[in-house]
């Protein structure tokens, strides 16, 4: 059936037009956002300026007060960045601020090589210090037998196996859980013809 033009009254063809394809787009890969070089500098600087506060044991009001008299500001946090440069210079030659470069390693270990319950001072509620001492024992008595260093995560990992994952260190192990290690090391001195203690 034909459409039929109202203002003319004449027959009107149709144009059937093809549908557009529309091409998907690709899904790029998350980025970090990351400032301007201007932006990161600025904060890279307000944090010196509130380590310098803290290093100088500055109290609010003598921080305020230094803002106040030098910038006529409350905040470092409105000051641009050649100011700031300027606060951490005053800082540095006026109040003794001495900037130190940062002590972390890249992929630095944070794991200490000696258990806590076995350091000295150890305040230790379930006296495990004597089955830390023989497990310790028994590390040295492995490394001894086959001529190397058997460290303390060789315990740990032992431990973590019986505990099926639970336990990940000698500080929040039970006393039970110590004998289990214990037992462990005992067995394995034996198989290989060590000495068990």
């Amino acid at each position: 059936m034909p459409v039929i033009d109202f203002s003319t009254g004449q027959p009107v063809e149709r144009r059937v037009e093809a549908p557009t394809k529309v091409q998907p787009e690709k899904a790029q890969p998350a980025r970090r956002k990351r400032g301007t070089l201007a932006h990161e500098m600025r904060t890279a600087l307000l944090a010196k300026v509130h380590i310098a506060k803290t290093q100088l044991g500055m109290t609010d009001g003598e921080y305020l007060t230094m803002l106040d008299s030098y910038y006529n500001v409350s905040s470092a946090g409105v000051l641009d960045l050649a100011e700031l440069k300027g606060l951490v210079l005053v800082m540095q030659r006026e109040y003794g601020f001495k900037p130190t470069k940062g002590s972390a390693k890249r992929k630095a270990t944070r794991k200490k090589a000696i258990p806590a319950t076995l350091q000295s001072g150890a305040n230790d509620p379930l006296d495990r210090k004597p089955l830390m001492e023989k497990i310790e024992a028994q590390l040295t008595e492995k490394g001894r037998v086959e001529g190397t260093h058997v460290p303390w995560g060789y315990a740990v990992a032992v431990l973590k196996k019986q505990s099926g994952g639970v336990t990940r260190c000698f500080e929040h192990a039970t006393a039970e859980q110590l004998r289990g290690v214990i037992a462990a090391l005992t067995r394995d001195a034996k198989r290989q013809g060590r000495r068990a203690y």
